[in-house]
């Protein structure tokens, strides 16, 4: 089940409602060390590393990070958590923005990577603006919102990222960063929009293109929160899917997997081979979808992740593991080697179906289970997690 902008449903009010009860940060988590900082500091901005927060100096040579105050994981904290306002029953844009703040907590303090299943597009449209710019190419970008052979899409984007944009479109289109809060567009905004200018000739949504935030934003990331990925599409080519994803996913319609354990690529936006597709990037009929179906299934606590126990209510799928043939000598709880194992059995290309014994939960008997029950085991969509659906399915034990 796909769900859609602007609906009402169980799954809008769950997500409402968790957004509404978690203490989110307002600040960026530093991934890297912060001892040795790796990646990019801004002077005078606050990051967030484990229980610490920091604000970055270049009072020496090279910027470095400053501890100044504490944070406590989910606690609410005045100046520098904040927390969703419901202001309607419908998944809106405003809903839509916060997730992917939430997402992007999750992945870099969590390390839960749940980005793959999120859509950035978030229907938002560029309204009342008419203006030139000379771009860094040297040739003029218009943007005229008045005309009617174009459609402005902005999208809610971060600095110093990489988007995967899947979109059909037989002719060329433009895209830039902009800052955008209200409808004037400031001179700061323009010079950004000029120095971050591309011109696609044209894509198919199989092929999707990279682009990538990967600049000095020191005069920009004040603005990060409004900072927005404008899209000027011709309305020539009709009705399409947009979908942007955060991180490179251009090398195959696959994903990062976090079932894999240490073989997971610890980089974000690093380029490999994934067992499973991503169904964002696999649907293609003519509507934008705000994430994958899947995700529910992570949002609602229907998956394992690495801070998870196996208990009680999924107990199925860890008996299952331990009595499937394929994993005979495989011992420890959810760990390195036996998820190594899940990770080769879901990537063999082979369409060949393999019967595995499992012994039966309720008595000593044991049963075969022929696995050519499953079909298309190749073409299983998200398998992101430690314990989900797909590796439900593979074990054959899978209860919707």
């Amino acid at each position: 089940m796909y769900y859609k902008f602007n609906e009402t449903n169980i799954a809008t009010g769950y997500i409402k409602e968790l957004l509404k009860e978690f203490n989110l940060p307002i600040y960026k988590v530093y991934t890297g060390d912060v001892n040795n900082p790796d990646e990019i500091i801004y002077p005078g901005r606050f990051y967030i590393n484990k229980n610490n927060i920091y604000v970055g100096d270049n009072s020496t040579e090279s910027p470095s990070l400053i501890e100044v105050n504490k944070y406590i994981y989910n606690r609410k904290q005045i100046n520098i958590t904040k927390n969703l306002v419901i202001k309607s029953s419908i998944y809106d844009s405003y809903t839509h923005t916060y997730l992917g703040n939430y997402l992007r907590f999750l992945r870099d303090y969590n390390k839960i990577n749940l980005m793959p299943l999120y859509n950035c597009f978030n229907t938002e449209t560029l309204n009342g603006v008419n203006f030139y710019i000379t771009t860094k190419l040297g040739n003029t970008f218009e943007v005229n919102t008045n005309n009617s052979s174009y459609n402005y899409y902005l999208v809610p984007i971060k600095f110093n990222e990489q988007y995967t944009i899947a979109i059909d479109s037989p002719t060329n289109y433009e895209i830039c960063c902009l800052i955008h809060s209200t409808s004037e567009i400031t001179d700061l905004s323009k010079e950004l929009m000029a120095n971050t200018y591309t011109k696609i000739p044209g894509s198919q949504f199989s092929s999707p293109y990279l682009y990538s935030t990967d600049f000095d934003a020191s005069k920009y990331w004040p603005f990060e929160n409004n900072l927005r990925l404008l899209i000027k599409l011709p309305k020539i080519i009709g009705d399409t899917t947009i979908t942007v994803l955060e991180g490179n996913y251009t090398a195959g319609v696959k994903c990062q997997n976090s079932i894999i354990g240490e073989m997971a690529i610890d980089d974000k936006n690093s380029v490999g081979v994934y067992p499973t597709r991503l169904s964002l990037l696999e649907v293609n009929d003519k509507v934008s979808y705000p994430f994958a179906d899947r995700l529910i299934e992570y949002l609602t606590n229907n998956a394992i992740i690495p801070q998870d126990q196996i208990t009680d209510n999924i107990g199925r799928l860890q008996q299952a593991v331990y009595r499937n043939t394929y994993f005979k000598g495989i011992y420890d709880l959810w760990g390195p080697s036996l998820k190594k194992e899940i990770f080769y059995q879901l990537n063999n290309p082979s369409d060949k179906r393999v019967s595995y014994e499992i012994k039966s939960v309720t008595s000593d008997e044991t049963y075969i289970a022929n696995n050519s029950k499953i079909k298309y085991l190749d073409l299983k969509n998200d398998l992101l997690s430690y314990g989900d659906k797909d590796a439900e399915t593979f074990l054959g034990v899978l209860r919707w």
